[in-house]
């Protein structure tokens, strides 16, 4: 489904700037608003990066909305030598760990505390491109 985006209030307290945004989907059914913050210098661009990146988030939300089973219960295993630390991961283990590290920075750069100029971020994303399998789309 498709959603808009748009700003409707900014702030600066406590030297923290804070940005409101309004999400509307296409229905009109789902509307919310999401605080974006930052405390540091960015890009001019940085509320759009982050804003069309959260976009781009709820649009996808219906690719796995139906593999998602109410009721299902969800148990640990409880060996916990039952895989093998010293086994190396396979491709999509690999893909999926650094898939994790990529989250975790768009969250920093939501928060200002990356920019997504930071050479490791964009070595990482360039990796998840060359690297990405059709077989890991239920990863993304």
């Amino acid at each position: 489904m498709k959603y808009s985006a748009k700003i409707i209030s900014k702030n600066v307290f406590n030297g923290l700037l804070t940005v409101e945004v309004e999400f509307r989907s296409e229905d009109g059914k789902d509307i919310f608003n999401d605080k974006f913050c930052s405390s540091s210098v960015q890009d001019t661009d940085w509320i759009d990066q982050v804003v069309l990146k959260k976009l781009s988030n709820l649009e996808n939300l219906d690719t796995f909305l139906e593999s998602i089973e109410v009721g299902k219960e969800i148990k640990k295993d409880l060996d916990p030598v039952s895989k093998n630390l010293n086994q190396p991961l396979s491709h999509k283990e690999e893909f999926q760990q650094k898939l994790n590290l990529f989250r975790q920075c768009v969250s920093g750069i939501s928060m200002g505390i990356m920019t997504a100029k930071n050479e490791e971020f964009l070595n990482l994303q360039t990796w998840l491109k060359n690297n990405l399998n059709l077989e890991y789309l239920d990863l993304l």
